[in-house]
């Protein structure tokens, strides 16, 4: 008996670490989908700003350069291998659109993984408390 406990105790840690993983790939999508939403509405946002208007532009980790926007009707999308491709305003709306929405999608398959893990580990804890009091006895 003692060495089936042992044995469900190793699936246990490896279940949780499992489990600690995937709550770690569930953060991380939580944060890309932060990221989008905000740049959907800062893009939204252009469609309100005029020709040669004057805005702080971001070049990462909060700095700022004082820039004139030329063009506020198209962006610039990277579309891999340092490739970019100019897009409507419009067109990048809906390419951040179907981003977040296949991010959404991942969270929901991570949140059944994680609701499925959790589950199999409350019976694995269950199973083990059994076999330890059965062990006392």
């Amino acid at each position: 008996m003692k060495q089936e406990i042992q044995q469900k105790y190793i699936e246990l840690q490896f279940l949780n670490q499992q489990i600690k993983k995937v709550q770690e790939q569930f953060m991380f999508f939580q944060q890309q989908l932060a990221e989008l939403i905000n740049l959907e509405t800062s893009l939204l946002d252009m469609k309100n700003i005029k020709e040669d208007s004057e805005l702080f532009s971001s070049l990462g980790s909060g700095i700022f350069v004082n820039s004139k926007l030329v063009d506020p009707k198209n962006v610039l999308v990277n579309v891999g291998a340092s490739v970019l491709v100019t897009k409507t305003v419009e067109e990048a709306i809906k390419l951040i659109k179907i981003q977040i929405e296949n991010v959404n999608k991942s969270q929901e398959t991570i949140k059944e993984e994680l609701t499925k893990a959790a589950t199999y580990s409350g019976q694995l804890t269950q199973e083990l408390n059994e076999l330890a009091s059965q062990e006392q006895k």
